[in-house]
Formats: structure tokens, sequence, C-alpha cells
């Protein structure tokens, strides 16, 4: 390993990170394969692309594994294998023993101050029960009610999935979402599917606040390959709306 390479591993194991992955598609993506080099040079960041093609099985045995048959009458090739690749990451993460990873979709947009967030988010992770996901993002424009905003804390539970686009997640979790999966197949985006399996309790869910992470195909910066993009007007006007009026009301 070089000696660049080297010391950004000890920034990320200073965090307590062991990986970070990003869900990219290998084919067609080159414009957001060229945004996340950028960005994570710019943030020394090092990371690992992946997509389906990197589990060991062929892709119709791994899809076979994770969905049921007829998959593709509900969900479009593009969900499907970007879902498949965020279980390729946990896969990994279980073979690697990886008490902590960190998992990109291949468009984020990083926030002010994410070294600082970042470090602050991982040492209240430090206290969580094992089993859990923290999601970093505010692509939903979801956020903590402002009854439970504490000073100086980052981590709030959370009943519900923010997207998947920018998540911790523990090795406990990645075990247990594995171990549901042979019980019973996904039947939906990777996202809902994080909801199902926590309204079942398989694990627990944070949300950080502040937010360390926008994705880019949904504040306009690019392109959606799988949904119509919001322009970037749309994003703003209620990105304003909902962080500061009605979070008054939950």
């Amino acid at each position: 390993m070089c000696v660049k390479k080297f010391l950004k591993k000890l920034m990320l194991n200073k965090f307590g990170i062991d990986e970070v992955f990003v869900i990219h598609a290998r084919h067609g993506s080159e414009q957001r394969e060229r945004w996340v080099k950028e960005l994570f040079k710019q943030y020394d960041i090092p990371f690992q692309f992946i997509s389906e093609e990197d589990s060991v099985l062929p892709l119709e045995e791994l899809s076979t594994n994770y969905f049921p048959p007829n998959i593709r009458e509900t969900l479009s090739k593009g969900v499907v294998l970007c879902t498949l690749s965020h279980f390729v990451c946990y896969e990994k993460i279980v073979k690697q023993q990886n008490a902590l990873t960190l998992i990109f979709e291949d468009d984020p947009c990083f926030l002010k101050d994410f070294h600082k967030r970042l470090e602050r988010v991982t040492t209240e992770a430090k206290n969580l029960k094992k089993g859990f996901i923290i999601s970093l993002e505010r692509t939903t424009l979801q956020f903590p009610s402002w009854k439970k905003i504490r000073k100086g804390q980052y981590l709030y539970e959370a009943q519900k999935s923010r997207c998947a686009g920018a998540y911790l997640v523990d090795l406990n979790a990645a075990s247990m979402m594995l171990e549901s999966l042979k019980k019973e197949k996904c039947l939906k985006a990777i996202d809902i599917w994080h909801n199902i399996i926590l309204q079942k309790g398989t694990i627990n869910m944070y949300w950080s606040h502040p937010p360390l992470v926008e994705q880019a195909s949904h504040n306009g910066k690019l392109h959606s390959q799988i949904q119509q993009s919001r322009s970037r007007f749309q994003w703003l006007v209620q990105k304003f709306y909902k962080m500061y009026i009605l979070r008054w009301f939950r």
C-alpha cells in the first residue's frame, strides 16, 4: 500500500470505519464515476466501487438468492441491480468482518464540515446497541422534530429510512440483513426494504442531525438514472419548508 493511501486509511480508522463502498454501475455511468473520483480525492477518502459484478456468484444466481423469480414484473432492472449491489456490500462486510462500513450510492454531495461531523457521528455510534444503520443524508428532506433536538447530540433513533444514498452499517446489521434474506426474498427497492426489516425489528435505524450528505440526483446537480430528478429550485424551496417550518408541527 502506498504511503498516501495508507495515511487515508489511518484517517478512516480514527473514525472506526473499516471500509468505504460506493454503489456504482460499471457501464454507462462515466459522469458519476468522474463525480465520485473527484469528490473523494478532494476529501481524501479511500473507497471501493461496488456493483453486482463484484459478487463471487454469477448475476443470475445472485439475483435468485435475494429476489423472487418474477421480480422484474415489479421492479426495473436498474432498481434490481442497485439493490443487489447493496447486498454485495453486506456480503463483503460479513466476509471481511468489518465492524463499521460507510456505504454511498454514486452521487453524494458532502455538506459542511463533513469530516468533523462524521467523527462526531462515529463517536456516538460506539454507544449504540449493535445491529444498526445510521442514515447520513437529507435526500428525502426528513428531519427529527425540533422537540427532540438536543445540543451536542448527533444521532436520533428513527422509525424509517431516509433512502440509501449514504449510511453507516455495522457488522451485526449486515449479518442480520443477510440472514433475513435467507428466510424471505426482497420484493422492494433497497430503501423500502430497509423500512420493512426495520418494522420487523431486524435492525435499528438512526438519523444523523445535522445531516452529512445530499444526493446529487435529488438536489438537481446530477440526473437520476432511475427516477425523475427535481430541479435545483424545487429542491431549495422544499428544503427550506421542511427544514425550518414543517418540523415545528411534528
